[in-house]
């Protein structure tokens, strides 16, 4: 079994956001939430199918797997890190698209500019998606030459 540390996959998907408000919050709650966002993101379908098996060390913070179809030791764990980060990306930005913040329209008075948050959502929703698609794409396309078909 191949052993990713948290850290590696907590920093790749850290390259992956500007959220000033997580890096405000104590590096505990920070790395708990992140361990949520981790779980969430091995937790789909589409992500957990592409290993064999795959479990979670809480103590000595690492991700052991075994991939379904293996390529090499590199590549399988640069690719792991990759999906996982991505699909933490998902996993974080689906809290702000399902925020009612974005759901109500606000009025603050006739002085004020209004924002439509209709607009904002739809862009919030248009992100998501993208980040779904690019982590489907990115498995799919591995899988083209990996598969059971072609002999792994």
């Amino acid at each position: 079994m191949t052993s990713i540390d948290y850290e590696t996959i907590f920093n790749s998907f850290l390259g992956n956001i500007v959220d000033y408000d997580l890096a405000q919050l104590d590096e505990d709650l920070a790395n708990t939430l992140m361990k949520e966002y981790l779980r969430k993101a091995i937790s789909q379908a589409y992500n957990y199918h592409i290993f064999s098996s795959i479990t979670f060390d809480g103590d000595l913070e690492t991700v052991s797997y075994e991939m379904e179809y293996p390529v090499n030791d590199f590549i399988d764990n640069e690719f792991v890190i990759y999906i996982l980060s991505k699909a933490m990306v998902l996993e974080w930005i689906t809290p702000q698209v399902n925020n009612t913040v974005n759901l109500a329209q606000m009025f603050t008075g006739k002085e004020s500019k209004y924002y439509s948050q209709a607009a904002h959502l739809d862009q919030l929703r248009n992100l998501k998606s993208d980040i779904e698609v690019e982590i489907r794409r990115k498995i799919k396309d591995r899988g083209y030459v990996n598969n059971s078909y072609l002999g792994g």
